[in-house]
């Protein structure tokens, strides 16, 4: 059977419809592509802002290969195309030109397409921005382009978003983007991680990988690690929550109005429910379901896991991947110690395009006989099951031949490639396989779900919580000493499925003073409960400009899921120029004529943490390392110079000399000791006469070396 399954797999390469791709192709022509491009180390920027969290996403990309269909090597353009989900907000877009750091600014999407589409200009905006609306799974595609890409030339951007943190005993949780920057072909090859915290330097941690070690930077106040990442792996990082006792609130006021987000736990539920033990199968085919990647199948489950079960539940989940993988030998507690355990035995495996079903209700029938009975999931898109009537039946007896008589056999089938079959006007049309699953679930009692006609989170919910306790509903009503509260937003990611120990997470709008009056209304099928707090003024932290993009962000994802008639569109375009968050209607644009957009005062926090970045290495030397931001420039940049070993005579001399050779501007600086040291030219000679645009050479000399570094004036 082994050798078997080695045939298989050196003749199927996993696949599947790609959500992450990083190509170039000649502009005009993107059907031919090459995916090799070289994507240095990327850099994940991580700051926590209450109980969001906030990403700074640095990926350089490089092309230096020659491909035998690309004609012409000065109209390359390169796609990255990736998935975030729904929640995220986007909110700014930087693009390097040499030294300087531009900011992307905001257009409707035609408008924007328009300008950087355009073949008849010999100039063409150099990056460009777009997102889709969600899809069922609530994800949404993003599509960067760059225009052009030399072989040879670094092209480095950033891209910040905001995400809602996913609480967890009593920490803060949200996914590294590393499916965002992996492919099956080509992606990165490493992620560091650079996470800042404000005032408390409690340690954070990465689940998903083994033997990783941060690094404390208490000067810079971060923790830091490098993650070597590949094509199907995902990660967490975990830090430690804001939320003490039973509540978390921060505001923050921009032009008149006051935001704020509220964390809140429910109520307590006065009954406990029965123990529940559920053994999961995962026989999951990359080929044979659309809309769906193996990470994001794998993550939902785990998130599902965490949300549905607790201490008193007990799991295991077994996974066919190139062998059949065990997240545990026996029934562990439904812990999220435990839940993490299971998923990083299962983390950095492929699936394969083909499915070992019989191989998989083996290893299940083994792990029930050594641990005794419970509930069983199979999750899988076979597509080969029998069709017939009788076949069918036959079938799933000999399948339940395996098991206990007692067993209940749940199935979520993620099968929606193949043509769907007729069975009458009682049912009509459904998958192919439902003669044999239907026939499986009837006999057990357990339920059957199609991924074909529900999203793959409303499935899983729908199965793991029926028989554990949440509440159906829940509802936060919040009000002022002496005013208001407004456009309240709650997030959820199960809708209508409330784990009983899950803050729900409330952003809105106020007028008035504290204190604040918080009553949270939970309801089951069966009664109703609810909890009053008294949120004082001492209890508020400051929030920060992060929380206004966050409460419009989930504004514009209110408006995204509504019918989109002229109205709405018109609507979330207005709102999305307006605060800057972008839409499934508006564009990220860095224009041609940039300088007009450079940012001086940007604050690069890759420099910061360990020393392999601190200068690019195009201008690194043992002795003295220099660069210029910004660069070109106007009025003014700042030469950053790093002096590596200790002066003799304690001086380092700064000249500036216009391109015929004449000497505009001299600095002294005193350097006795090594360490950094800026200079900023205001584009001034020594009599204080501003001096014209071109071409510059700064002359930076030691008594150990000199180096030089052209500068662009552009006025």
């Amino acid at each position: 059977m082994k050798t078997m399954r080695l045939i298989y797999i050196g003749l199927l390469l996993a696949s599947c419809a790609w959500a992450t791709r990083i190509s170039v192709y000649e502009a005009g022509y993107p059907q031919n592509r090459d995916d090799n491009l070289y994507i240095k180390p990327v850099t994940d920027v991580i700051y926590q802002h209450g109980a969001c969290i906030e990403h700074q996403l640095h990926i350089s990309f490089a092309y230096d290969f020659n491909s035998w269909f690309f004609k012409n090597y000065e109209e390359l353009e390169l796609e990255w195309t990736f998935q975030l989900p729904e929640e995220a907000v986007v909110y700014n877009l930087y693009c390097w030109k040499g030294d300087s750091v531009v900011r992307a600014t905001m257009l409707d999407k035609w408008t924007a397409l328009q300008m950087f589409d355009e073949k008849t200009s010999p100039i063409r905006e150099p990056a460009l921005l777009i997102r889709s609306l969600p899809n069922r799974n609530r994800q949404v595609d993003y599509t960067l382009r760059i225009f052009p890409i030399r072989r040879f030339e670094v092209n480095r951007v950033m891209i910040q978003y905001l995400v809602p943190a996913r609480p967890s005993s009593g920490s803060l949780r949200t996914w590294l983007p590393i499916p965002q920057v992996t492919a099956s072909s080509g992606g990165a090859k490493n992620l560091r991680v650079l996470s800042f915290y404000d005032a408390r330097p409690d340690m954070v941690a990465v689940v998903g990988y083994q033997n990783i070690v941060f690094q404390h930077y208490p000067e810079d106040k971060l923790w830091e690690t490098t993650l070597p990442v590949r094509y199907g792996e995902y990660a967490e990082l975990v830090m430690p929550s804001p939320i003490q006792d039973e509540y978390y609130i921060s505001t923050f006021k921009k032009n008149d109005e006051t935001f704020y987000q509220l964390a809140v736990y429910p109520p307590d539920w006065p009954s406990s429910p029965a123990p529940r033990k559920i053994l999961i199968l995962l026989d999951y085919n990359p080929g044979n379901s659309s809309g769906l990647t193996s990470d994001l199948v794998v993550t939902s489950l785990k998130e599902t896991l965490e949300r549905s079960l607790g201490a008193a539940d007990s799991v295991s989940v077994i996974a066919a991947f190139a062998e059949i993988v065990f997240g545990s030998e026996e029934w562990v507690a439904a812990t999220q110690e435990n839940i993490d355990r299971i998923f990083n035995r299962l983390a950095g495996q492929l699936f394969f395009n083909v499915n070992f079903s019989q191989e998989l209700l083996l290893a299940g029938q083994s792990f029930l006989q050594r641990n005794g009975p419970g509930e069983m999931l199979w999750i899988t898109n076979r597509s080969d099951f029998p069709t017939g009537t009788y076949e069918a039946q036959q079938y799933a007896h000999e399948i339940l031949a395996l098991f206990p008589g007692n067993l209940v056999i749940h199935v979520l089938d993620l099968e929606n490639i193949y043509p769907m079959s007729h069975y009458g006007s009682d049912i009509g049309y459904g998958n192919r396989s439902f003669t044999f699953l239907s026939e499986l679930t009837r006999i057990t009692g357990g339920h059957l779900f199609f991924y074909r006609f529900h999203p793959l989170k409303t499935a899983l919910a729908a199965i793991f919580f029926e028989k554990v306790a949440h509440y159906n509903e829940v509802e936060v009503q919040t009000r002022m000493q002496d005013g208001y509260t407004f456009d309240r937003q709650d997030y959820a990611p199960f809708e209508g499925y409330y784990p009983m120990d899950f803050p729900i997470i409330q952003t809105g709008r106020l007028q008035g003073t504290f204190p604040m009056s918080v009553t949270i209304i939970a309801n089951t099928l069966q009664q109703s409960v609810k909890k009053d707090l008294l949120i004082p003024a001492e209890a508020v932290q400051p929030g920060s400009a992060h929380l206004y993009s966050a409460f419009y962000g989930q504004q514009l994802q209110k408006l995204a899921r509504r019918y989109q008639n002229n109205w709405v569109v018109n609507e979330i375009i207005a709102l999305s120029l307006e605060t800057g968050v972008l839409s499934p209607y508006t564009a990220f644009l860095i224009p041609d004529k940039w300088q007009s957009y450079y940012v001086p005062q940007f604050v690069d926090e890759t420099v910061k943490g360990s020393t392999e970045v601190k200068i690019p290495p195009a201008e690194r030397d043992s002795l003295l390392c220099v660069y210029a931001a910004p660069n070109p420039f106007n009025p003014r940049t700042t030469l950053h110079i790093e002096v590596q070993v200790r002066q003799l005579d304690g001086k380092v001399l700064v000249e500036i000399y216009n391109i015929v050779g004449q000497r505009v501007r001299q600095f002294t600086l005193a350097a006795s000791a090594t360490g950094r040291h800026e200079v900023v030219w205001d584009a001034t000679s020594d009599f204080g006469l501003p001096v014209t645009s071109g071409i510059y050479v700064a002359r930076i000399s030691t008594a150990h070396q000199v180096k030089t570094l052209r500068l662009t004036l552009l006025r």
